[in-house]
């Protein structure tokens, strides 16, 4: 995110920056600044937007095939998955890492990210899901460590 804040800081004058929230609420007045800045004389439209058909490898596995665009226009849906104070903490700490001057140059306020995580009422300690890829995590970092060769038997227990 470092990096990020600060490339983007340095050559503000030669990047769009163009946040998906907006992209997916207002997808006319988005492309048209995408077709402006890139001089492409209206080439990209939104008459394919909701109605593509690729597949991959990337992305988001868990989106809906017939993803709906009015779940995200709200902006508020993204806070049901913060349903157990496990999952709330993380999110806590997520955002302090990412910092408040990188979050206010993608757009976003970190104290109001703070106040929707709070208001997510939940007496959910933590998930079954939650401890299974907790688990999946560990392992997968053990297994890097051994690959790359930067395991230290200590970190294991």
């Amino acid at each position: 995110m470092e990096s990020f804040s600060e490339n983007y800081t340095k050559n503000k004058d030669r990047v769009l920056l163009i946040k998906y929230e907006n992209l997916v609420k207002n997808p006319n007045d988005q492309i048209k600044k995408i077709n402006q800045y890139l001089n492409l004389q209206n080439k990209i439209n939104t008459n394919n937007l909701n109605t593509s058909n690729l597949r991959g490898t990337m992305g988001d596995s868990f989106l809906p095939s017939t993803f709906d665009k009015d779940m995200i226009n709200d902006n508020k849906n993204w806070i049901n998955f913060y349903d157990s104070i496990y999952r709330k903490i993380w999110a806590k700490r997520f955002l302090k890492k990412i910092g408040q001057k990188n979050l206010e140059i993608m757009g976003y306020n970190e104290s109001e990210l703070f106040k929707q995580i709070k208001s997510k009422k939940t007496l959910k300690i933590i998930s079954f899901k939650d401890i299974i890829g907790y688990l999946q995590y560990r392992l997968y970092e053990i297994v890097r460590k051994i690959r790359f060769r930067e395991f230290g038997f200590r970190e294991v227990f």
